[in-house]
């Protein structure tokens, strides 16, 4: 009995792993290598296109088309004002980055822009840290509050 150790699929000679004696029909064969060619071509597409996310610019608007809160850009002298309360200072510039109670009761609180740190360049450029601190009497209102701008070097 002979037997066939290779095939030939588009010109190409394919060994095979297992030798299929000559008697039996291969004709079988190649479709079921091209089935797993078109599988494999299938799974490596589906590698590359589903990792990628998908984007949309939609000018800027909201899933409900409400356009987006404008960022309050004044000045803190702007914003800050004597007797205004923590609720109506934390909503003028967010939540403090540090807290601080004195012995009279009267709590300070910290802002700053140090994030700018993790701007490439950004101090090395010359770009300056803002710091607000803002000083609450014992009633919880704007006692006074100061601000100063840093440059690291």
């Amino acid at each position: 009995m002979r037997y066939k150790r290779e095939v030939v699929v588009g010109g190409v000679q394919i060994p095979l792993a297992k030798a299929i004696p000559l008697d039996k029909d291969i004709s079988v064969l190649p479709p079921i290598m091209k089935t797993k060619h078109y599988l494999n071509l299938a799974l490596l597409c589906a590698a590359v296109v589903l990792p990628t996310g998908c984007a949309s610019d939609n000018n800027g608007s909201t899933a409900n088309n409400n356009p987006p809160a404008k960022k309050d850009d004044r000045p803190i002298s702007e914003k800050l004002k004597v007797g205004m309360t923590k609720d109506e200072v934390r909503a003028a510039l967010g939540n403090p980055k540090g807290t601080t109670v004195t012995s009279q009761g009267m709590e300070i609180w910290q802002y700053n822009d140090n994030e700018k740190a993790w701007i490439p360049f950004y101090a090395i450029s010359g770009g300056k840290f803002k710091y607000t601190i803002v000083n609450f009497d014992a009633d919880g209102k704007v006692k006074d509050w100061s601000t100063s701008d840093h440059a690291l070097f």
